[in-house]
């Protein structure tokens, strides 16, 4: 086998040894890691939101069997959802916040009439509620 030849001046080519096979899988291994921690920890902080926490709470009122007792919770569930102690307090612009009132107006009536709530109405705040999570 032939000897390369040696280069005849003062400077030499340095050529870059080749990548091991191994360095290129453990990057690639690091990198994934890397991207699922990170789906990890969002998905951890989209699930402690404030709103999603309420948007579950909502979800399971409505198998409790006590009509007025959901919407005493819808209520809490939307204060803890807006980080606010009165809903009625929270301000909007314009026809948002005619719509507001009205949506609270029938939360407070519902709440606190003499007959029990339907459970239609009760059905009904419940995806009003959503919608509302959902648009602010």
């Amino acid at each position: 086998m032939p000897l390369p030849e040696q280069p005849s001046g003062s400077w030499v080519d340095i050529q870059a040894l080749p990548v091991p096979a191994e360095a290129i899988h453990s990057s690639l291994i690091l990198t994934i890691i890397g991207v699922v921690i990170l789906l990890v920890v969002l998905g951890y902080y989209l699930w402690r939101r404030p709103k999603f926490v309420a948007h579950r709470q909502i979800r399971h009122l409505q198998k409790h069997p006590n009509t007025r007792q959901q919407l005493f919770l819808l209520n809490q569930a939307l204060q803890q959802a807006f980080q606010v102690h009165n809903i009625e307090h929270i301000s909007f612009e314009g026809q948002l916040q005619r719509d507001w009132q009205a949506f609270c107006h029938e939360l407070v009536h519902q709440r606190f009439a003499a007959p029990t709530p339907s459970r239609t109405d009760v059905s009904r705040l419940h995806l009003q509620a959503y919608d509302w999570l959902r648009r602010v």
